[in-house]
């Protein structure tokens, strides 16, 4: 079975695609934040559908959005899943599953990743959260993705791990409901 794992926000989207449980390839799609909305709009639906024919997934998985975010950030990044929905059923007549939607702290808990101790929610702790799935991603396939705090999106990798991290999750539930 052919998966693809987003990672989706406005500004960069971590990708990672798998066939019968082995990671194949992975990368991230970074947006001019320069250009409106809707022109990121419009070449994130034209990056996603050209991602989309190349690697013809029969599951998209994509990161449920955090409900405890900002309502302009959530509203926002709304769109941009939208437009992931739009242009799998554009591309490839794909319709997206209710548990194709897969919430991060299912993940986090289905990786072992532990939380930081000791933080309040803040900057710190978020950075904290990304270091350590980052890491925890290298460990499980040998990759050296990167994250260093105050660094921007063409630097980093957390988006990359992220999408990982989710594709993993997958197939820790579908061997689960083998079983």
């Amino acid at each position: 079975m052919r998966v693809l794992a987003l990672d989706i926000s406005g500004s960069g989207t971590g990708w990672a695609y798998g066939e019968d449980h082995e990671l194949v390839k992975w990368g991230k799609h970074i947006s001019n934040v320069k250009h409106s909305r809707g022109q990121r709009l419009y070449d994130f639906a034209q990056w996603l559908e050209t991602l989309f024919v190349n690697h013809q997934p029969d599951v998209l998985l994509i990161e449920k959005p955090f409900l405890g975010r900002n309502s302009n950030v959530l509203a926002n990044l709304s769109k941009f899943v939208a437009m992931a929905e739009y242009s799998a059923y554009s591309a490839l007549d794909l319709a997206l599953e209710n548990d194709w939607f897969i919430d991060p702290r299912t993940i986090k808990k289905l990786l072992r990743v532990k939380k930081p101790s000791g933080r309040k929610n803040t900057k710190a702790k978020h950075d904290c959260n990304k270091k350590i799935m980052v890491d925890r991603i290298n460990e499980l396939y040998g990759l050296r993705l990167k994250y260093s705090q105050n660094r921007n999106k063409k630097y980093n990798d957390d988006d990359i791990a992220d999408a990982i991290a989710l594709l993993h999750a997958w197939w820790l539930i579908e061997s689960k409901e083998e079983e």
